[in-house]
């Protein structure tokens, strides 16, 4: 069965699509690419109308997250800012340092999550090595 793949030379997805554009005037292909953007501009699948890859309660939704990330960030430039006058510039460096230290424990956790993922990964690829030699059997 491997000789039948290495007789048949597949095509790269590069190859495909350079066929794809010598077939195609410029006339079509901006023809095909005004049809694909007005599909994902608005189409309606079953009884949902759908704007740019979402219905319009997962762009309300989008929008609130987006009002509340705005009036926490003014939020907090406000507490800052009243802090920074009300006791000095060493109010900023002490939020820089608990910042920082912040950002170094999440890069550890990153970092030890990671490490477990490849664990899992090389776990699972084990278990499906062996499925595929059980079969073979």
């Amino acid at each position: 069965m491997s000789d039948v793949k290495q007789e048949k030379k597949q095509k790269t997805l590069a190859e495909a699509h350079e066929e794809k554009e010598e077939e195609l005037s410029c006339q079509e292909q901006t023809a095909i690419c005004w049809a694909d953007t007005k599909v994902f501009c608005h189409h309606k699948e079953g009884d949902e109308d759908i704007y740019c890859g979402n219905n319009c309660t997962a762009w309300g939704w989008l929008l609130l997250f987006f009002l509340c990330l705005y009036c926490f960030n003014t939020a907090f430039f406000a507490i800052l800012l009243n802090f920074e006058v009300n006791f000095g510039t060493g109010v900023l460096w002490g939020y820089f340092t608990i910042f920082m230290i912040f950002v170094a424990i999440l890069g550890v956790v990153i970092y030890l999550g990671h490490q477990q993922h490849l664990v899992r990964e090389e776990t699972i690829r084990a278990e499906r090595a062996k499925l595929d030699a059980d079969e073979k059997v």
